[in-house]
């Protein structure tokens, strides 16, 4: 293994600094190699197992004394290179390296590099949440800006049409008399398919700004259901509009008549007639006298005779055109609207006008309506889009 050798390199090392060297092993013919040291024979650690060689025999032939190796060196090699072997096994020593080149050992080495995995990773989750986030949200916004454009698209022709309506209709007295004009305008403006009215569905489909933006998406909603209630108003006064023309006509004409109207009646006639009815009604029962529905212009007195004689007469026109002049007690004025055909207290036109005053009324709380939403929609729509992933 690795260790072992870079183990051997050490022990060398060590031997190499205690200053000994390995002595070759003797030949079969040659003498075990003898040193003193300080006077004394000492035994040469011969290689192989490592066992001391007794000293040879002195030149006399006598023994030499066996040798015994001091204790504190008979395992200095053992000793030193186990703990060698352990350094190197911790810190992966090397005698040649500097204190810069010393590593620290693996295991904190893997602890740090964990950790700092775990901090990335943590860090990227935190990244990719936040991003996400603010992602998702640029995206609703980007989604109720394309809605606003939609439906401010929608909305505009509406309100431009019913805009046009509202300052046409307001000129016109519609409230308090007959108008043609007022039921023209309305009929080219809702009659065919192509009504003034905010399509429902358009509502359905801008969903993210009504989600998102409550108040405005009510506003939308009051606005939709406005124009359509305003659009069926207007269908069913037309309706009841036609099937009411020829009596509105008549009262029409007869509001619009300037004549002075009255009725000439013979008092004098009346009263003789009464009168012998009172003294003998056997013999004179009483019959009604008629009368003449007359004209007038001016009425100017004129005076005829003297004293006794004397009249005072109006002159009028009968209904043949002739003119006449009538005693100023046989004339009887007669207001317009008392020789109108008999009628129910709410006749035709007053029906008329009560409908055309609440489309009129309908229609500006609708113009006043249209100008804040398509404010609010502009603002909307022109917001930035943003990039998403």
């Amino acid at each position: 293994m690795a260790t072992r050798r870079r183990g051997a390199a050490s022990l060398d090392d060590l031997k190499a600094r205690l200053g000994y060297n390995e002595p070759t092993a003797p030949s079969a013919d040659e003498p075990t190699q003898q040193s003193e040291v300080e006077g004394e024979a000492t035994a040469v650690r011969m290689p192989g197992d490592g066992s001391a060689v007794p000293p040879a025999a002195s030149a006399g032939g006598a023994p030499a004394p066996a040798y015994v190796p001091p204790s504190d060196d008979a395992g200095i090699f053992d000793e030193d290179y186990s703990q060698a072997v352990a350094e190197e096994e911790t810190f992966n020593y090397d005698p040649h390296q500097t204190d810069k080149d010393i590593k620290p050992p693996a295991s904190k080495t893997f602890m740090a590099t964990l950790l700092a995995c775990a901090a990335t990773l943590i860090l990227g989750l935190v990244v990719g949440v936040v991003g996400t986030a603010n992602n998702t949200s640029r995206a609703l916004e980007n989604a109720t800006t394309a809605d606003a454009g939609t439906v401010l698209d929608a909305v505009r022709p509406v309100a431009s049409r019913l805009g046009l309506l509202n300052a046409d209709l307001s000129a016109m007295p519609a409230e308090s008399t007959y108008v043609a004009g007022f039921e023209d305008r309305l009929r080219g403006e809702y009659t065919g398919q192509d009504l003034p009215v905010v399509d429902p569905a358009l509502i359905a489909s801008a969903k993210t700004l009504m989600v998102f933006n409550d108040v405005l998406g009510r506003q939308l909603i009051e606005y939709a259901v406005a124009t359509s209630y305003l659009a069926s108003t207007v269908e069913r006064h037309l309706r009841s509009t036609s099937a009411d023309t020829d009596e509105i006509g008549s009262l029409q004409a007869a509001s619009a008549d300037a004549t002075n109207y009255g009725i000439a009646i013979e008092f004098e006639t009346l009263l003789g007639r009464f009168q012998s009815f009172i003294e003998n009604a056997e013999e004179n029962p009483f019959t009604p006298i008629a009368a003449e529905r007359v004209t007038y212009e001016n009425l100017v007195m004129v005076i005829e005779g003297e004293g006794d004689e004397q009249r005072e007469f109006y002159t009028v026109t009968t209904a043949t055109g002739d003119t006449i002049n009538v005693l100023i007690h046989d004339l009887v004025l007669m207001p317009t609207e008392q020789l109108l055909p008999p009628v129910s207290s709410e006749n035709a036109l007053d029906r008329y006008l009560a409908r055309a005053g609440q489309i009129k009324e309908l229609l500006t709380q609708v113009t006043a309506m249209q100008t804040e939403l398509q404010s609010q929609l502009e603002d909307i729509s022109d917001n930035q889009i943003y990039f998403t992933f």
